[in-house]
């Protein structure tokens, strides 16, 4: 008997506008940066007030735990997790599927 591979959940939605902290979590949970559970807190929290502060400031302030060793998500990794992200989907892009991509991403 073969063991059927279980489907990965579809890929969030494509951007439009400016950074959104829903968002950010949303993707974060997706990665699998930060658990399912930690995302609900997040949103719980977050949900409580709204804020002025840039959605990745606003994330590093909560300190989320990162799920592969439990530190917390600093604005140092949430924007290296970010940049990662978007290195990833210009070279899934199919105006450039085929490059490399630079190396040291992700």
């Amino acid at each position: 008997m073969t063991a059927v591979a279980k489907p990965k959940p579809a890929a969030p939605a494509a951007p439009l506008g400016p950074l959104d902290w829903r968002r950010l979590v949303e993707w974060l949970s997706h990665d699998g940066v930060i658990s399912a559970e930690e995302a609900q807190r997040t949103v719980a929290r977050c949900s409580q007030a709204e804020s002025a502060q840039h959605p990745l400031v606003r994330l590093a302030a909560v300190a989320m735990q990162r799920a592969s060793d439990g530190k917390p998500l600093d604005i140092e990794m949430l924007t290296q997790w970010l940049a990662g992200d978007v290195v990833k989907s210009i070279y899934q892009s199919p105006l450039v599927r085929g490059a490399d991509p630079p190396t040291g991403s992700r």
